[in-house]
């Protein structure tokens, strides 16, 4: 399997696991349904993040010439800019519970961009092998 179907794999695995958990917490009334609505807008914004995330990187590999630093960080600039306006929309249409929101983006936004610095890491390791 190569490291493309592995990334996005192990994205979409933790998306459905913690989403699952937390879930499986509402349904035992442990957990809110707050807590539950303002997970699940989380992971959904996190899993856009990091499949364009996913996306720029590859775009960025087709043209690996002095552009590449161009594309992943205009990448990077419209993410957060798509990031900025689906919180503002989440916090003030969808009356999410801020603090849960917040904290829970803030957690899985770490994760979702480690994995994806991890993925930018493989694929630049593997391009180096395949041209030495």
């Amino acid at each position: 399997m190569n490291i493309d179907k592995k990334y996005f794999l192990v994205v979409l695995a933790s998306v459905v696991l913690s989403i699952s958990a937390v879930y499986i917490g509402y349904i035992s009334k442990a957990l809110s349904w707050q807590f539950l609505f303002a997970f699940m807008a989380v992971q959904v914004i996190c899993f856009v993040y990091s499949v364009l995330g996913f996306v720029y990187i590859n775009i960025a590999f087709k043209i690996f010439d002095n552009s590449f630093i161009s594309v992943v960080m205009g990448g990077i600039f419209i993410r957060l800019l798509l990031i900025l306006m689906l919180v503002i929309i989440s916090l003030k249409v969808l009356n999410v519970k801020e603090d849960i929101f917040i904290f829970s983006l803030f957690v899985f936004y770490n994760y979702y961009l480690i994995l994806e610095i991890y993925y930018l890491i493989k694929k630049d390791g593997l391009r180096l092998k395949k041209v030495c």
